[in-house]
């Protein structure tokens, strides 16, 4: 944070804090300015007069620190998807990926290249009332061209939803998803090549939401829910054998599109955060050690909110898990240094900032958040070093 030693200095920025937490209309658009929030740099990446601009966003960042945020933008009742870019100390480019899109649902990913792939739900060309799964690439200087997951055939009840990517070390993207109501399916991609064929992990279960993750040996590790049970999927490298086990179990009722999200530090430990919706609305927070089969349960506290779709959780270059979540209608972040600490990023009651988002942590432990402001309907991404 900035050392203000003057009266002068003190009352900028209290004007900018209020400027920051004044609620307005969603249809006057905010002005694009930089606001320094308790240690946070907090800048506005999109605003549409009229529209929800990243009512669901998640992040990714290239190894030259540029910053790039798939969001979806709700207009009229018709979903899109945007996406946008910004180099290390550059300014933010945005464009439109498609349109309309089915549901608020997408992920991002970029390979070693700096080749950008998002995966959302569209429709196929040729039967327009038929859902499916898609993703966008890009290579960083190109445009987006939309390629369908065709692993699962062109019948409707082949569709599939809820996806997450991973891109490894070699450039290969790992994609996660559930086929519509037929359970859990795997399969690998790379910059326009071809799919592989698909894997199944999980059957006969509907509706889960997902996260995945490759650690460093490669090995393949996913999470996703089965109603209010959690269970984690294991695949080690160059192989197609799943090993599934039930790991948590939740409040009773369905709590399968809450937000999960699982992370692979840098000694390839696991971690996992996730949320129940039905009940508690509370972060859960579990824990395996590298070469361990045990998950270890390690909470949090009293804390979230009643968002449903966050996948919020990264962790530093000392292995130590972050954990975005919503409180009070403001966005915050836990974090483990030995024990749990929170700290207030943005939003109350009059600016809510309690919806969606998403983080990332380079190496030099700065970490990169992209958020949406429900008041105003608008996209912000913060950034700071972790102390």
């Amino acid at each position: 944070m900035k050392n203000y030693s003057n009266v002068k200095n003190l009352i900028a920025t209290v004007i900018s804090v209020v400027f920051v937490f004044t609620a307005c209309k969603k249809n006057e658009p905010e002005t694009p300015e930089v606001n320094q929030v308790e240690g946070w740099e907090i800048e506005l990446v999109d605003s549409i007069p009229g529209s929800e601009a990243g009512l669901f966003n998640m992040l990714a960042f290239d190894a030259d620190s540029g910053v790039h945020i798939a969001y979806v933008v709700s207009q009229n009742s018709i979903y899109s998807l945007k996406y946008a870019y910004k180099p290390y100390k550059g300014n933010w480019t945005i464009s439109q990926v498609a349109s309309p899109i089915s549901d608020n649902i997408i992920d991002i990913a970029l390979d070693n290249q700096k080749n950008v792939f998002i995966v959302y739900r569209g429709y196929a060309p040729d039967e327009p009332d038929n859902e499916r799964m898609f993703i966008a690439e890009k290579s960083i200087n190109g445009s987006f061209n939309a390629v369908m997951v065709d692993v699962l055939g062109q019948n409707q009840s082949f569709s599939a939803r809820y996806p997450s990517l991973y891109a490894d070390e070699n450039d290969r993207i790992h994609l996660a998803f559930e086929r519509a109501n037929y359970g859990m399916r795997y399969t690998t991609y790379s910059f326009q090549g071809e799919f592989t064929p698909v894997e199944i992990f999980d059957d006969n279960i509907t509706g889960s939401s997902s996260d995945i993750v490759v650690d460093s040996e490669g090995n393949k590790h996913i999470v996703h829910f089965n109603n209010e049970n959690v269970y984690y999927s294991f695949c080690g490298y160059a192989d197609n054998t799943w090993i599934v086990s039930h790991i948590a179990t939740g409040d009773e009722g369905n709590d399968s599109y809450a937000g999960i999200s699982v992370a692979s530090d840098r000694f390839d430990n696991l971690h996992v955060a996730y949320r129940h919706s039905s009940y508690d609305n509370n972060i859960h927070y579990l824990f395996k050690p590298a070469g361990s089969s045990n998950w270890m349960e390690q909470g949090i506290g009293n804390t979230g909110g009643s968002n449903r779709y966050d996948r919020a959780m990264a962790c530093d270059t000392l292995g130590n898990p972050h954990i975005l979540y919503d409180e009070s209608y403001g966005l915050k972040i836990a974090s483990k240094k030995g024990s749990w600490s929170s700290e207030h990023i943005l939003g109350n009651s009059d600016y809510r900032c309690d919806s969606n988002y998403d983080i990332e942590i380079t190496d030099k432990n700065r970490a990169h958040v992209s958020f949406y402001c429900r008041t105003t309907g608008v996209l912000r991404y913060a950034s700071r070093i972790l102390k």
